[in-house]
Protein backbone atom coordinates (compact mmCIF):
# COMPACT_ATOMS: atom_id res chain seq x y z
CA UNK A 1 0.00 0.00 0.00
CA UNK A 2 3.18 2.21 0.64
CA UNK A 3 3.99 1.70 -3.17
CA UNK A 4 0.71 2.70 -4.09
CA UNK A 5 0.42 5.61 -2.45
CA UNK A 6 4.18 6.90 -3.58
CA UNK A 7 3.31 6.40 -7.64
CA UNK A 8 0.45 8.85 -6.62
CA UNK A 9 1.86 11.14 -5.11
CA UNK A 10 4.55 11.23 -8.00
CA UNK A 11 1.94 10.95 -10.94
CA UNK A 12 0.14 14.33 -9.24
CA UNK A 13 2.83 16.43 -9.52
CA UNK A 14 4.22 15.64 -12.54
CA UNK A 15 0.42 15.97 -13.89
CA UNK A 16 0.53 19.34 -12.36
CA UNK A 17 3.41 20.35 -13.98
CA UNK A 18 2.12 19.04 -17.49
CA UNK A 19 -0.62 21.14 -17.55
CA UNK A 20 1.07 24.14 -16.17
CA UNK A 21 3.56 23.77 -19.10
CA UNK A 22 1.16 23.21 -21.50
CA UNK A 23 -0.86 26.33 -20.45
CA UNK A 24 2.72 28.31 -20.20
CA UNK A 25 3.27 27.78 -23.64
CA UNK A 26 -0.27 28.15 -24.75
CA UNK A 27 -0.28 31.71 -23.05
CA UNK A 28 3.20 32.53 -24.56
CA UNK A 29 1.68 31.88 -28.11
CA UNK A 30 -1.36 33.76 -27.70
CA UNK A 31 0.04 36.97 -26.29
CA UNK A 32 2.99 36.98 -28.37
CA UNK A 33 3.21 40.97 -29.49
CA UNK A 34 4.60 42.47 -32.89
CA UNK A 35 4.72 45.60 -35.10
CA UNK A 36 5.32 46.97 -38.66
CA UNK A 37 4.41 49.66 -41.57
CA UNK A 38 2.39 50.13 -44.24
CA UNK A 39 1.83 52.36 -46.69
CA UNK A 40 -1.13 53.70 -48.53
CA UNK A 41 -1.14 56.43 -51.29
CA UNK A 42 -3.99 58.89 -52.42
CA UNK A 43 -5.20 60.19 -55.72
CA UNK A 44 -5.10 63.99 -56.46
CA UNK A 45 -8.47 65.96 -57.40
CA UNK A 46 -8.92 67.12 -60.89
CA UNK A 47 -10.08 70.68 -62.21
CA UNK A 48 -13.32 70.29 -63.59
CA UNK A 49 -14.51 72.40 -66.10
CA UNK A 50 -18.11 74.01 -66.61
CA UNK A 51 -19.54 75.35 -69.73
CA UNK A 52 -22.74 76.66 -69.93
CA UNK A 53 -25.02 74.73 -72.46
CA UNK A 54 -27.41 77.06 -74.73
CA UNK A 55 -28.06 80.72 -74.04
CA UNK A 56 -30.50 82.99 -72.00
CA UNK A 57 -32.08 85.17 -74.53
CA UNK A 58 -34.62 88.19 -73.75
CA UNK A 59 -34.77 88.78 -70.46
CA UNK A 60 -37.66 91.80 -69.51
CA UNK A 61 -38.66 92.88 -66.09
CA UNK A 62 -40.93 90.06 -64.61
CA UNK A 63 -40.63 87.44 -67.31
CA UNK A 64 -40.61 83.95 -66.82
CA UNK A 65 -37.21 82.43 -65.44
CA UNK A 66 -34.71 80.81 -68.09
CA UNK A 67 -33.10 77.94 -67.39
CA UNK A 68 -28.95 78.11 -66.96
CA UNK A 69 -28.32 74.76 -67.97
CA UNK A 70 -24.37 73.47 -68.15
CA UNK A 71 -22.12 70.58 -68.41
CA UNK A 72 -19.17 69.16 -66.02
CA UNK A 73 -16.64 67.91 -68.01
CA UNK A 74 -14.75 65.55 -65.40
CA UNK A 75 -11.15 65.05 -67.17
CA UNK A 76 -9.65 63.13 -64.46
CA UNK A 77 -9.28 59.62 -64.74
CA UNK A 78 -11.54 58.17 -61.97
CA UNK A 79 -15.06 59.54 -60.67
CA UNK A 80 -15.36 62.82 -58.52
CA UNK A 81 -17.14 64.09 -55.90
CA UNK A 82 -19.33 67.04 -56.47
CA UNK A 83 -21.41 68.40 -53.08
CA UNK A 84 -22.88 71.60 -54.62
CA UNK A 85 -23.02 73.97 -58.04
CA UNK A 86 -23.37 77.71 -57.76
CA UNK A 87 -24.52 80.30 -60.16
CA UNK A 88 -23.33 83.64 -58.71
CA UNK A 89 -24.03 87.14 -60.88
CA UNK A 90 -21.12 88.75 -61.38
CA UNK A 91 -21.80 91.61 -63.49
CA UNK A 92 -23.86 93.40 -66.06
CA UNK A 93 -21.96 94.74 -69.52
CA UNK A 94 -23.36 96.56 -72.33
CA UNK A 95 -23.63 94.66 -75.44
CA UNK A 96 -23.58 97.63 -77.78
CA UNK A 97 -22.09 101.22 -77.51
CA UNK A 98 -24.71 104.11 -77.03
CA UNK A 99 -24.05 107.63 -78.29
CA UNK A 100 -20.59 108.14 -79.29
CA UNK A 101 -19.20 105.08 -77.40
CA UNK A 102 -16.71 107.05 -75.21
CA UNK A 103 -18.15 108.19 -71.72
CA UNK A 104 -18.83 106.69 -68.43
CA UNK A 105 -22.39 107.01 -68.19
CA UNK A 106 -25.71 104.98 -69.44
CA UNK A 107 -26.73 107.22 -72.31
CA UNK A 108 -22.49 107.37 -73.52
CA UNK A 109 -20.81 104.22 -72.79
CA UNK A 110 -18.64 101.50 -75.01
CA UNK A 111 -19.59 98.33 -75.53
CA UNK A 112 -18.56 95.63 -73.41
CA UNK A 113 -18.56 98.64 -70.07
CA UNK A 114 -19.55 97.21 -67.27
CA UNK A 115 -23.15 98.87 -67.18
CA UNK A 116 -23.93 102.65 -65.00
CA UNK A 117 -27.93 102.08 -63.62
CA UNK A 118 -28.54 98.21 -64.55
CA UNK A 119 -26.97 95.82 -62.22
CA UNK A 120 -26.89 92.37 -60.57
CA UNK A 121 -29.68 92.99 -58.50
CA UNK A 122 -31.98 93.50 -61.43
CA UNK A 123 -31.59 89.88 -62.10
CA UNK A 124 -32.70 86.79 -59.54
CA UNK A 125 -30.76 83.53 -59.78
CA UNK A 126 -32.25 80.06 -58.76
CA UNK A 127 -29.53 77.98 -57.62
CA UNK A 128 -29.47 74.32 -58.89
CA UNK A 129 -30.31 71.44 -56.91
CA UNK A 130 -27.72 70.37 -54.24
CA UNK A 131 -25.83 67.20 -56.12
CA UNK A 132 -24.18 65.13 -53.79
CA UNK A 133 -22.81 62.79 -56.45
CA UNK A 134 -19.64 61.09 -57.58
CA UNK A 135 -19.76 62.28 -61.49
CA UNK A 136 -18.38 59.87 -63.59
CA UNK A 137 -15.46 60.79 -66.20
CA UNK A 138 -15.80 63.24 -69.45
CA UNK A 139 -18.82 65.53 -69.78
CA UNK A 140 -21.77 65.23 -67.57
CA UNK A 141 -25.38 67.53 -68.54
CA UNK A 142 -27.10 69.45 -65.98
CA UNK A 143 -30.80 70.68 -67.21
CA UNK A 144 -34.12 71.84 -65.82
CA UNK A 145 -35.75 68.74 -67.86
CA UNK A 146 -36.10 65.98 -65.63
CA UNK A 147 -35.54 63.42 -68.47
CA UNK A 148 -32.81 64.88 -69.81
CA UNK A 149 -30.71 65.74 -66.50
CA UNK A 150 -28.15 63.71 -64.38
CA UNK A 151 -30.14 62.23 -61.06
CA UNK A 152 -33.13 64.09 -61.26
CA UNK A 153 -30.55 66.89 -60.21
CA UNK A 154 -32.32 70.03 -61.80
CA UNK A 155 -29.91 73.27 -63.00
CA UNK A 156 -30.19 76.99 -62.07
CA UNK A 157 -32.48 80.06 -63.59
CA UNK A 158 -31.60 83.09 -64.06
CA UNK A 159 -34.77 86.33 -64.53
CA UNK A 160 -35.18 89.74 -64.88
CA UNK A 161 -37.19 90.79 -61.58
CA UNK A 162 -39.47 93.66 -62.27
CA UNK A 163 -38.65 96.66 -59.78
CA UNK A 164 -40.40 99.82 -59.17
CA UNK A 165 -37.38 101.89 -60.53
CA UNK A 166 -36.79 102.69 -64.05
CA UNK A 167 -34.78 99.64 -65.91
CA UNK A 168 -33.82 101.21 -69.48
CA UNK A 169 -30.72 100.96 -68.77
CA UNK A 170 -31.08 96.91 -68.22
CA UNK A 171 -31.85 97.27 -72.11
CA UNK A 172 -29.28 95.37 -74.44
CA UNK A 173 -26.48 94.11 -71.47
CA UNK A 174 -25.44 90.86 -71.03
CA UNK A 175 -25.38 89.09 -67.50
CA UNK A 176 -22.50 87.36 -66.70
CA UNK A 177 -22.89 84.47 -64.59
CA UNK A 178 -20.25 82.35 -62.33
CA UNK A 179 -20.60 78.46 -62.49
CA UNK A 180 -18.75 77.10 -59.74
CA UNK A 181 -19.05 73.07 -58.85
CA UNK A 182 -17.30 72.34 -55.21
Amino acid sequence: MFKVLRKKRVAIPVAVFAVLAISGIAYAFWTTTGEGTAKGSTGTSTAMTITQDGTVTAMTPGSTAQPVNYTINNTASTPQYITTVTIAKASVTYIGAAGAGTGTTAADHPAGAVAVVCTTGDFAVVQPDPVGLDLPVGPTAFTRILATTYQNKLSGTVAMINSASNQDDCKNTTLNLTITAA
